[in-house]
């Protein structure tokens, strides 16, 4: 492991550790800063948002458009994460088909997800040789199984919101967002570690501290956040 991935991996887990702490202590609700346009939203944008970034300078080195294809896919679920697309597709099946929606068909935000995955895993199987550099594919079945287990925490969540069990509910939700920071930083990790292999040594700023960059970005968004909502 790199010295990028421990930090990224640290950085995740104190990430999550003090928005859990700070929605407790504020609200009585530790996943209060995970919801729709908060910072643990936007954390996970910009881990993605890094994988793409990552993922284009590979396009740029390589000139293979499979690096494209990956950086405009990384750039719309990074978009999803921050305006719930797939949700907004749940929604829209429903009407269109005329589905009423029961505790099944209400999953179907979090098949798209899986989705999202499985066309990614075809993408990766088909150009195979291309993500045989780096440490691509360890960190990828890492990602994969914390991916897995995050729709896997919200489906089962969903399934038993009717059950009264507050503690069940918050513990499943941090389930979820723990595995989707460190899968999203699973994923970014497997990039860099292609892209390390095509560009050589390291030396810019930017490639060297982006764990570093992702952290300052979430503070400076978390400190507008706050002020905005609570100050102003």
């Amino acid at each position: 492991m790199n010295k990028q991935a421990k930090e990224l991996f640290i950085i995740s887990t104190l990430v999550f550790v003090v928005l859990q702490v700070l929605g407790f202590i504020q609200f009585q609700n530790p996943t209060y800063y995970f919801y729709e346009g908060k910072p643990g939203t936007y954390f996970s944008f910009f881990l993605i948002l890094f994988a793409s970034i990552f993922s284009f300078k590979i396009f740029l080195l390589s000139k293979k458009y499979i690096w494209l294809l990956l950086s405009v896919g990384f750039f719309y679920i990074g978009l999803d994460e921050i305006i719930a697309i797939h949700e907004k597709l749940d929604w829209l099946i429903h009407q269109v088909f005329n589905i009423k929606e029961t505790k099944i068909t209400d999953e179907l935000d979090d098949v798209i997800l899986l989705l999202y995955l499985v066309i990614g895993l075809i993408l990766i199987y088909k150009n195979k040789d291309e993500f045989k550099k780096g440490q691509f594919f360890l960190y990828m079945k890492v990602g994969v199984v914390f991916f897995i287990v995050m729709v896997l925490s919200n489906m089962v969540n969903d399934f038993f919101k009717e059950v009264e069990s507050r503690l069940l509910s918050k513990t499943l939700e941090a389930i979820e967002e723990l595995t989707k920071f460190l899968a999203g930083s699973s994923f970014l990790i497997g990039i860099y570690s292609i892209y390390c292999s095509y560009k050589g040594k390291i030396s810019n700023f930017f490639d060297r501290n982006f764990p570093y960059i992702i952290l300052t970005l979430t503070i400076i968004f978390f400190i507008a956040y706050y002020y905005i909502r609570f100050v102003k």
